[in-house]
């Protein structure tokens, strides 16, 4: 047994062999050791760490990606061949991969994760034994994201590396397990606040935040929302129509150098916690309503008298991003719920009405 480990071991460099036919060899040999041997740690997470490699490699086969695929499913999801820690040890090894990277995750990594759990589900149609299925990663990349929120006041790279892995995975898993990751969100919404000592938002933060919005716009339509959810969400209201036009007000000074990625993503999130849990349409589209107009009705008065200066630019910006927003608002909403009369719109907030 020793000599076979041996030998594995020494194959597990061959992964890499620039020589296609070398590689297909090795991960042929490589698999069937680790499916006939998936308690053995040390051979299976190295040659787990070297196939993910080949599996994030542009130039790659195709054949060669389906069958690394095809041992992942057999090693981590076919009950028959695997013992029950393996979903926990295949965890572990996503983690460590992804915390050697500084972008945490790539899009191949995501892809190839969201084609697995695919797989793994594929043939369970009822949401309950996907989610028992799929339990063991939720929980353990949970865990990970939660103790990586210790200490946050003094973050290392490596612990900001780790907390955006861990999202990057609850996102791609909140497809299959909505419910659980719901439950969850109340810790991810601290992210969402706006930083008003900071006018610029850093690449890692802003993905982070996205990620985050997604999470959300994901979870939502597919779970009965429990009302420590609701109240959380309530609460959040105000940051993510913040970061849907990204301004420290409606109306306040915009941010710079913000990615477009994020405010697309904070719209659909604002329409998603307002259709599904705290069903707020007026008191998110008022505001837009009346900065829009206003915005409108300055650039329709103003704009000639000043352009090219500096300020002109920030109205034009900021009223196409509520513009957005409000647009994102709208078609998220039934039509019933989004019109408004001219009186609602002029009631205070003593719910009498103001002359016009």
């Amino acid at each position: 047994m020793k000599t076979v480990q041996r030998l594995a071991e020494a194959l597990v460099t061959r992964v890499d062999d620039p020589s296609p036919l070398v590689r297909a060899k090795a991960i042929k040999i490589l698999s069937e050791f680790c499916l006939n041997n998936p308690a053995h740690d040390k051979v299976c997470s190295l040659a787990a760490n070297k196939f993910l490699d080949r599996v994030t490699t542009s130039d790659e086969t195709e054949s060669v990606q389906d069958k690394i695929l095809d041992i992942f499913y057999q090693l981590w999801f076919d009950q028959g061949r695997s013992a029950g820690s393996a979903s926990d040890r295949a965890c572990i090894i996503f983690m460590d991969i992804n915390m050697k990277a500084a972008t945490a995750m790539d899009g191949a990594t995501e892809s190839f994760l969201d084609r697995l759990f695919k797989r793994a589900t594929s043939k369970r149609t009822n949401r309950r034994d996907r989610s028992a299925m799929l339990a063991p990663w939720t929980s353990r990349i949970l865990n990970s994201f939660l103790s990586s929120q210790d200490g946050a006041r003094n973050d290392t790279r490596e612990t900001v590396t780790r907390r955006l892995a861990c999202l990057k995975c609850l996102h791609i898993l909140s497809a299959y397990t909505p419910t659980a990751i719901g439950e969850n969100v109340k810790y991810f919404t601290p992210y969402l606040t706006l930083n008003k000592d900071k006018v610029a938002i850093n690449p890692s933060q802003g993905m982070l935040v996205t990620i985050v919005l997604n999470i959300i716009s994901a979870v939502l339509p597919a779970m009965d929302t429990p009302a420590s959810l609701k109240s959380t969400l309530t609460k959040a209201q105000d940051d993510i129509l913040k970061l849907a036009t990204y301004s420290d007000s409606i109306a306040g000074i915009i941010k710079e150098n913000t990615p477009s990625y994020l405010i697309k993503a904070a719209r659909t999130c604002i329409a998603a916690v307002v259709q599904h849990v705290t069903y707020d349409y007026k008191k998110c589209i008022e505001p837009l309503l009346v900065h829009g107009v206003a915005y409108l009705a300055w650039l329709r008065k103003k704009f000639s008298e000043s352009r090219g200066q500096a300020r002109a630019r920030e109205h034009i910006v900021i009223a196409h991003r509520v513009a957005m927003a409000l647009g994102s608002l709208l078609a998220a909403l039934p039509l019933d719920k989004i019109i408004l009369s001219a009186d609602d719109l002029c009631k205070d907030d003593d719910g009498t009405t103001s002359p016009t």
